[in-house]
């Protein structure tokens, strides 16, 4: 089942239950419009692979809707634009050359659906073709959490 927002706090999501293998990580930002200011209600769905670098333990690629990723989430952004996920980081696909990332859906009315896909930084696998724009500086806390924020800017040119 897909995580979902509580209606508390929609704008934060646990994607990645306690017990999930892997270093625990939340990320947060805001979500913002062509003006750079916060745009609320934001709907942000997000997906990743285990620390395994896997979407599914039966080790198929995700196909909606029949085959989801096992670790994914959606959650609309508070009134300051703001959102956070708590989930682990993801591994890198298993003998593959694709760095460790975490995709992204936004829908937000008066914008086109937009895909975004981030990188962190220090991976060894990182090259010139991910656009430093989406590469994540991870901070680890005394607790061993780590720690990365990323500002989604809609209608920016892919």
């Amino acid at each position: 089942m897909p995580a979902q927002a509580s209606p508390e706090v929609p704008s934060r999501i646990q994607i990645a239950s306690r017990s999930e293998p892997g270093v625990r990580l939340l990320l947060s930002g805001r979500t913002l419009g062509r003006d750079g200011k916060p745009l609320a209600g934001v709907e942000i769905y997000a997906y990743h692979t285990g620390a395994d670098g896997l979407y599914r333990n039966d080790r198929y690629t995700p196909e909606w809707p029949a085959k989801p990723p096992r670790l994914q989430g959606t959650l609309h952004t508070a009134a300051n634009g703001s959102y956070q996920i708590d989930t682990i980081k993801p591994g890198a696909y298993p003998s593959r050359n694709n760095p460790a990332h975490i995709h992204f859906k936004l829908r937000a009315p008066g914008y086109p659906e937009q895909g975004e896909t981030i990188w962190f930084e220090g991976d060894p696998l990182l090259t010139s073709q991910q656009k430093p724009a989406y590469v994540v500086r991870l901070q680890r806390d005394s607790g061993g959490v780590l720690h990365g924020t990323h500002d989604f800017h809609l209608g920016r040119p892919q």
